[in-house]
């Protein structure tokens, strides 16, 4: 005769209610979405990402945007500017140095504008 293996986790339905008597919470599921909030959130950091691209010098401007838009490889920038890949990945570099400094002096011109009273 074989024996069953007992269960090692405890099982429950997923659909237990409380009018049944039982002492287990339903389960509510988060949905992993973002929510609109996030939504216009992200679209919101996305555009200001964007006007700082804009501002950057034309060699660093275009292959940052071609990174960020055609989500291009070093190799595929390198061939796409007909530079060579360490040139590439130098310009992706400063680039992004330079947007952090945009970023930063933007915020700090931003929380400087609200603190101030005239």
């Amino acid at each position: 005769m074989i024996m069953r293996k007992r269960r090692t986790r405890p099982e429950f339905s997923l659909g237990t209610s409380f009018e049944l008597g039982d002492d287990i919470a339903p389960m509510d599921f988060r949905d992993p979405s973002p929510d609109p909030e996030q939504i216009c959130s992200q679209r919101q950091r996305c555009s200001k990402l964007i006007q700082a691209i804009d501002r950057l010098a034309p060699n660093l401007r275009d292959v940052a945007r071609t990174r960020l838009m055609e989500e291009c490889s070093v190799r595929d920038l390198a061939a796409k500017f007909n530079i060579s890949e360490a040139a590439a990945k130098s310009r992706l570099y400063r680039a992004r140095v330079r947007l952090g400094a945009l970023l930063i002096a933007r915020r700090e011109a931003a929380v400087g504008f609200r603190g101030s009273s005239i």
